[in-house]
């Protein structure tokens, strides 16, 4: 049961108070009427619900602070390592005399605390809404047997953010920083919750992400991902010596830049591997119904490359050098005698002696880029595999490709 009370004070604000302040002034305002509201996860018009969740990790900052890597909706970390949450869209849909109140309580509660109201009622009052509710992050599913994984509940006002207005600038940060913790393999969701019940997301798709877990002081294979030629983009002609692979990057609504996959700073790459390999249907009638369930990734044999190299930035074709691919700023070279080429970066070949890299598939930890670069647009990496007349890239049979595939390990 939430106590909300109308205010017929025009422009009555809370400047100075941090976000809790939202509660307080139910306390402090004239009010000239109050109703009582029982929400509830079926009734369309009296609910809550959070949307623009985002998943992130909170281990690349720069000197005065700024987070720098993107977001994502898929992550690796060590088991118990952090993953941190914030949401951009607290909503209430709530029926007020008969009058219908929606208000995203982020941006409002910024300008509660400004003296504005940006959602008051048809009639023009103001709403304070003396609300407890908050965010609940949980895991789909659970072992047979186990419980699932969970943290929260949340103030509500706590993990509310306002998107950047354009792409190159920061969103504001939330008023705390909030952090679920990660022990196994699991699809997250945050959802609006109170003391009593959960509310679905309306309008938006569920606020879900693959949180994936390395064990700690061991290791795990991540899926494969499929390599394709690199295409000089000033001769638009594939280089069937130099096989390419970087996260794929896409936008939100509100135009935040979002990695297909991401991952936690405990975590980097210690065994690469490329091979080929195809999805093939299995046509046999007795094993395959329905037949969409029947298509299966087939390994068909490892491939040796000259060398695998990775990228910050964008390949420089264009710059004149003879050999762009030599400004890699990380490389591995491969042992020609091993079945698979033995490519570890805990022991990496390269022109010196055996070197460490500690780097994800996606960033380098260890290298946070200034604030004059882009906070929100940071480039994934580029991985390469080289293959040159000594070590050729394969000749590949319909429906094969070339896959590269990364252990990921514990760095502690």
């Amino acid at each position: 049961m939430e106590s909300v009370k109308r205010d017929r004070h025009q422009g009555a604000g809370n400047a100075g108070r941090r976000a809790l302040s939202v509660f307080v002034c139910a306390a402090i305002l004239s009010c000239t009427s109050q109703s009582t509201i029982q929400l509830s996860p079926t009734d369309p018009d009296n609910t809550i619900w959070v949307a623009g969740v985002v998943y992130q990790p909170g281990v690349i900052r720069s000197q005065t602070g700024r987070l720098k890597v993107p977001a994502s909706n898929s992550y690796w970390v060590l088991a118990g390592e952090n993953v941190f949450v914030k949401w951009s869209d607290y909503h209430a849909h709530v029926k007020i005399d008969g009058s219908i109140w929606d208000c995203n309580l982020c941006p409002e509660n910024v300008a509660r605390n400004a003296g504005r109201d940006i959602c008051p009622l048809p009639d023009g009052s103001h709403v304070a809404l003396g609300f407890a509710g908050g965010t609940r992050f949980s895991e789909l599913g659970a072992p047979i047997g186990g419980q699932p994984q969970m943290s929260g509940l949340f103030l509500w006002s706590d993990g509310c953010f306002i998107p950047g207005p354009t792409q190159t600038e920061e969103d504001s940060p939330s008023v705390s920083p909030l952090t679920i913790t990660v022990n196994r393999l699991g699809l997250w969701v945050g959802q609006a919750a109170d003391g009593s019940a959960t509310y679905p997301t309306r309008g938006a798709p569920p606020q879900t992400a693959w949180l994936q877990v390395v064990p700690q002081g061991g290791h795990a294979v991540q899926p494969p991902d499929q390599l394709t030629p690199f295409v000089d983009p000033s001769t638009n002609v594939p280089d069937t010596g130099h096989w390419v692979w970087t996260a794929t990057t896409s936008t939100d609504a509100s135009g935040r830049v979002l990695w297909s996959e991401n991952y936690g700073g405990g975590i980097a790459v210690g065994r690469v591997r490329v091979y080929k390999g195809g999805v093939f249907h299995d046509y046999d009638p007795n094993t395959c119904y329905p037949a969409e369930e029947c298509d299966v990734f087939v390994i068909i044999s490892p491939v040796v490359s000259r060398r695998i190299r990775v990228f910050d930035t964008p390949i420089n074709t264009v710059s004149g050098t003879t050999n762009p691919f030599q400004a890699s700023p990380y490389s591995c070279n491969s042992d020609p005698t091993a079945a698979d080429g033995d490519i570890d970066f805990t022991r990496c070949r390269g022109g010196r002696a055996m070197s460490v890299l500690h780097i994800t598939p996606t960033y380098d930890p260890g290298a946070p880029p200034s604030d004059a670069q882009d906070a929100t647009f940071r480039q994934p990496f580029i991985w390469v595999a080289e293959f040159d007349a000594g070590l050729p890239a394969p000749t590949l049979g319909q429906g094969e490709n070339l896959w590269i595939e990364f252990t990921l390990r514990d760095v502690h």
